[in-house]
């Protein structure tokens, strides 16, 4: 659950749509552009795509069946993707994505740490795993504090916890900072 009252200027969740699955499949695509470079005709290409998109599709709702699927936007334009399963301990990151485009703004940072301080408040921490081949997310994830849990060929899994400061949770610096939107 992302709080509201967290949530950092400029940026917004919503729900996905059965109309965002055009959008959604091509950030799906934009994680994976070793998929586009295949040796295939078009048709072929088309269908593999669509096939692997299914599958992460089904794979994620069979494990995580009550996870919520959303749509990230900076202002009106979608940027991206963020499936988020929460749970009595944790806020476990799915699946998070963002657009070519959007990338190298500050809009990952604005959003895993709108994630980590609704973690905070809600006193869980945030686990997730990444790809073993995606270096620029393991380090974005370890700038913000997280740690690597267990690390395969595959992927890492990994947490962040919120600073705990007399057995209470609580906000992460970076949540007071003056980009963050304040709301009643």
């Amino acid at each position: 659950m992302l709080l509201e009252a967290l949530r950092p200027r400029g940026l917004s969740a919503r729900p996905a749509q059965p109309e965002d699955q055009g959008l959604l499949r091509d950030l799906f695509l934009c994680a994976r552009p070793h998929l586009q470079s295949l040796p295939l005709p078009q048709a072929a290409l088309a269908a593999l795509i669509d096939q692997q998109y299914g599958f992460q599709q089904a794979g994620h709702q069979r494990r995580f069946p009550h996870a919520s699927h959303l749509v990230v936007q900076a202002g009106d334009t979608p940027i991206g993707a963020l499936t988020l399963h929460d749970s009595a301990a944790d806020l476990h990151i799915v699946d998070i994505v963002l657009a070519l485009a959007a990338r190298g703004q500050g809009h990952g940072t604005a959003l895993l740490r709108w994630v980590q301080g609704s973690a905070a408040v809600l006193g869980r921490r945030v686990t997730l795993s990444v790809d073993a081949t995606n270096p620029a997310a393991q380090r974005l994830y370890l700038r913000l504090g997280f740690s690597t849990l267990s690390a395969d060929a595959i992927q890492f899994d990994m947490q962040w916890q919120a600073p705990q400061q007399a057995g209470h949770a609580r906000t992460p610096p970076s949540m007071t900072s003056p980009e963050r939107q304040h709301t009643p």
